[in-house]
């Protein structure tokens, strides 16, 4: 059950005994009682297993499950890791945030948060993060792991964040009462620091 909720982006045990139920006309309570708790049903119904095994075989296949997002998501970790190299490819991250909700319909504001680590929301819904990693895909800038100088072009992405949080601070200096300011530059610096931890893991690696 466990790899089963992970495997298939499930918020939580609950969540994913929602969409079972859903699936399967199964009520939840019954589903939730079965897989809950220490001591679980010995027995279960048999469509449960049959439609977690269909979920995950899908899963294993790369296709996209008929599971609405209310259930499923990503830890809002995973979406703050793809901002460095979306960064690289956009001119602000108000672009970023305009580019995803053009694809996924969800408001600008709304994707700002799910790129926002401060403990608020934990999870970001599935169909934005699929939708930011295609970004990146098509983005050849970003996603070509074979460049002809990939070093420079990740001191590049690091300067180019380092010039934007610099011009971030200096605008929030002059206007310290205006909160978006402060917003940017500290989304900016975080941005930065996040880059450089990657950027040294990978060198570490590599060794």
């Amino acid at each position: 059950l466990e790899r089963a909720q992970h495997r298939l982006n499930f918020r939580s045990h609950s969540a994913m005994h929602k969409a079972i139920s859903v699936a399967t006309g199964i009520s939840y309570c019954s589903i939730h009682k079965a897989l809950s708790g220490k001591r679980k049903a010995k027995r279960i119904q048999v469509q449960i297993k049959l439609c977690l095994d269909r979920w995950l075989k899908k899963a294993e296949r790369g296709e996209q499950l008929e599971v609405s997002d209310r259930h499923r998501g990503v830890p809002v970790e995973e979406m703050c890791s793809l901002m460095p190299r979306l960064q690289q490819a956009f001119a602000t991250k108000e672009a970023i945030y305009r580019a995803i909700s053009k694809r996924t319909g969800a408001r600008p504001g709304s994707i700002r948060r799910y790129f926002q680590n401060d403990g608020l929301l934990k999870f970001a819904p599935l169909s934005v993060y699929r939708v930011a990693k295609e970004i990146l895909q098509s983005a050849p800038q970003v996603s070509s792991p074979q460049s002809a100088a990939p070093h420079a072009e990740e001191g590049r992405g690091v300067s180019r964040i380092a010039s934007k949080a610099e011009n971030a601070l200096r605008k929030w200096y002059g206007r310290r009462d205006d909160a978006e300011l402060e917003r940017e530059f500290k989304d900016l610096r975080r941005t930065l620091i996040v880059t450089l931890k990657q950027r040294r893991s990978g060198a570490v690696a590599r060794r």
